[in-house]
């Protein structure tokens, strides 16, 4: 677990909270943002630390070079001699205690800290790693970092089209290229295909998308709007702990601390960088390491990179610094042929809304959508209101929705309103009298049920399972496979039985299969022995001689047998073949059973 220093101080005592007021010079009450700003400023770090005598500070850096990914300090590693020295950073607000265990406790740095303690430790001055800007990439032009920049645009993009069309997972549990190319054409640097994959990479790990049960689709989580509700600082800061977490080695932090310590004309110089990580033999401190996290974050669009050079990129670099654009309220534009203009000032929460309500036309640094039945038809699924989806366009756009825009949302709504289609599942009997007498044991049971036809009982989708475990406690045997329309009525062609199940074809065995008529067909292959023997007890009694279908280790085979007194002993379905050899089947082996017509 990687700990940040906004909650490591937010569940401080009010004494202790008190205590770090006074040492960061911050008059209570304050907002802790201050607070935590002050503690992990280089300033306050630097004249702190000026208190530890050589050895202290050789020590704290020997504890950050050496220490776990997660910056826990064990006890084993302070002792009694160096306990003044944890005592010094808790007072300062630079270690914490925290609870690990039920009963254990350790100490502490928070991640945000790790980079200016290790610029004041280790690289002072710092102008031995750095070097002055130079031609081949602009100087920083902006002072702030905007609302609508590369990270933001396509994490936006990736989960819009996941909660529209969700991304399609190989077996590996990578996603499909196909799909990687197809948002490679809208992402912020069109046909980069490298950065929707590392997109989508940190999606799945700040959570924003899931995966299916079965591991084949990542779908945009439930969680995601709520994600676009916050501002850029704390989506920032999300990223940030992103970072630490899957990159949260200590070389990394170095790397990144350092950059965004940076004035604004400078470069870290990466091979001045290199030479003197491979000088300090610590642990996580690898050349390797250092290409590994410019790449990645420059995909993300959080750095650049110019031959040996390297540094925050422009939003990234004033999102640190804490210089945000602020985003403008109520700016979307809601043209009169259904167009939906969303500038990139626009506010997140507002640009979500849009994205849930119209169909995306062009993914741009103005946004283009579209107002149409797709997208009214998508609202009427999500269940919302027509006068809440209008009242919605209404508190997010500039001006209100031109009146032809309002009348065909209200003409879309009356007309895709009037036809549902309703997911159920039909029950198919041979006979009205046998329907009827399904229809009143499920009765008791089932909330919704209802007739179609003398033969046929419709339940909910959902409820099929707890349906046929009711049936089958009543005496009433029903075929576990759910047939296609037009199947309900087992056929008399012998072979619709099995490939109904989806089984292989048949290898005949010696004699081949009969061509005979099969009134009834039970399938074993998903019901336990002892279901199967009473089944077949009940449903065979009358009949004498049946085709076996039975799995073997590369295909499923078939044998006509004429069964015997005492056909199922010892877990096996036993009989004699026309030939007059025994033949004996393990039940578990069986897969369907047809009588033949005598």
């Amino acid at each position: 677990m990687i700990y940040s220093l906004f909650p490591v101080v937010s569940t401080l005592k009010e004494s202790d909270l008190d205590h770090i007021y006074q040492v960061t010079h911050i008059t209570p009450p304050a907002d802790l943002s201050q607070v935590t700003a002050r503690l992990a400023s280089p300033d306050y770090i630097a004249e702190t630390l000026k208190a530890l005598t050589r050895q202290e500070q050789q020590q704290l850096l020997r504890w950050i070079l050496q220490g776990r990914e997660d910056m826990l300090i064990p006890v084993s590693m302070v002792g009694p001699s160096r306990h003044e020295l944890i005592t010094k950073l808790g007072q300062w607000g630079l270690v914490y205690q925290v609870q690990t265990h039920p009963q254990s406790w350790t100490y502490v740095i928070p991640h945000e800290l790790v980079g200016p303690l290790l610029q004041v430790l280790v690289i002072q001055p710092s102008n031995a790693l750095k070097a002055i800007a130079h031609s081949k990439l602009s100087p920083r032009e902006s002072s702030e970092s905007p609302v609508w920049w590369s990270l933001i645009h396509d994490l936006f993009m990736v989960l819009s089209h996941a909660r529209r069309d969700p991304l399609q997972l190989t077996q590996e549990g990578q996603v499909y290229r196909r799909v990687v190319s197809k948002l490679g054409q809208k992402c912020w640097h069109k046909g980069h295909l490298s950065s929707v994959e590392s997109t989508i990479y940190a999606a799945n790990a700040l959570g924003l998308l899931l995966a299916d049960a079965n591991q084949k689709f990542l779908s945009a989580s439930p969680t995601a709007g709520q994600f676009w509700q916050l501002d850029g600082q704390r989506i920032f800061g999300l990223m940030e702990q992103y970072l630490a977490t899957y990159y949260g080695m200590v070389l990394q932090k170095l790397l990144w601390n350092l950059a965004a310590l940076l004035e604004p004309d400078q470069w870290l110089d990466l091979s001045k960088v290199k030479s003197w990580v491979q000088d300090q033999k610590a642990t996580g401190m690898r050349v390797y390491n250092i290409d590994n996290f410019v790449h990645f974050t420059t995909e993300l669009g959080l750095t650049e990179k110019d031959g040996a050079s390297f540094r925050l990129s422009d939003p990234a670099y004033w999102a640190w610094h804490q210089h945000y654009e602020p985003p403008e309220p109520q700016v979307v534009v809601i043209q009169p042929t259904g167009e939906v203009l969303v500038p990139p000032n626009a506010s997140y929460h507002d640009r979500w809304i849009v994205d849930q309500h119209a169909s995306p036309v062009k993914w741009d640094r103005m946004a283009v959508y579209r107002i149409d039945r797709e997208s009214v038809a998508d609202a009427i699924q999500r269940g919302i209101s027509v006068d809440d989806y209008i009242s919605q366009w209404t508190h997010i756009s500039r001006t209100h929705i031109p009146g032809n825009v309002e009348a065909n949302i209200r003409d879309w709504y009356r007309a895709l309103g009037r036809h549902r289609v309703v997911r159920a599942t039909l029950i198919h009997s041979v006979d009205a009298v046998e329907s009827q007498q399904v229809e009143q044991i499920l009765g008791k049971s089932e909330p919704f049920l209802e007739r179609l036809s003398p033969q046929d009982l419709i339940i909910e989708d959902t409820r099929l399972e707890a349906v046929q475990k009711t049936l089958d406690r009543a005496g009433i045997a029903m075929l576990p496979s759910i047939y296609a329309p037009g199947e309900a009525t087992i056929s008399k062609a012998a072979p619709i039985g099995l490939y109904a199940t989806g089984h292989p074809a048949l290898t005949p065995v010696d004699p081949p299969l009969l061509a005979v008529t099969v009134p009834e067909a039970l399938l074993l292959a998903t019901m336990d022995v002892y279901t199967v023997q009473r089944v077949l007890h009940n449903a065979l009694a009358n009949q004498q001689i049946i085709t076996v279908y039975f799995k073997e280790p590369q295909e499923t085979k078939a044998k006509t047998i004429t069964m015997i007194s005492g056909y199922i002993s010892q877990g096996k379905l036993q009989g004699v073949d026309i030939n007059q050899k025994a033949f004996a089947i393990p039940l578990h082996k069986v897969v369907l059973v047809e009588p033949i017509a005598q």
